[in-house]
């Protein structure tokens, strides 16, 4: 079921965990975000940027193609996504 003030509260405190370096606490709040509210595309491409900086790129990859495909004009899950796919060599 949704609850997309409990999404928001999880990415919100997901945002601070990983500004602090907390990078397994961010990842579980993204992860509930994404549980409480499947179509929530900030939660998928910050859970993108935590995979990115974690150095798993196919996770983030498959991060920024959802929020993407929830929110095709989302521009910097776009930005992120060519950053990432240069950093993969693959041509954007």
């Amino acid at each position: 079921r949704s609850k997309p003030d409990l999404a928001e509260a999880y990415s919100g405190r997901g945002n601070s965990y990983a500004n602090m370096g907390q990078q397994g606490k961010a990842l579980e709040d993204y992860c509930k975000a994404i549980q409480f509210k499947p179509d929530y595309a900030d939660a998928y491409n910050n859970r993108g940027l935590l995979y990115y900086i974690m150095g798993q790129q196919d996770k983030a990859l498959a991060d920024y193609n959802k929020a993407i495909q929830l929110k095709p004009d989302f521009a910097i899950a776009i930005q992120n996504r060519d950053i990432l796919l240069k950093a993969m060599g693959r041509k954007v």
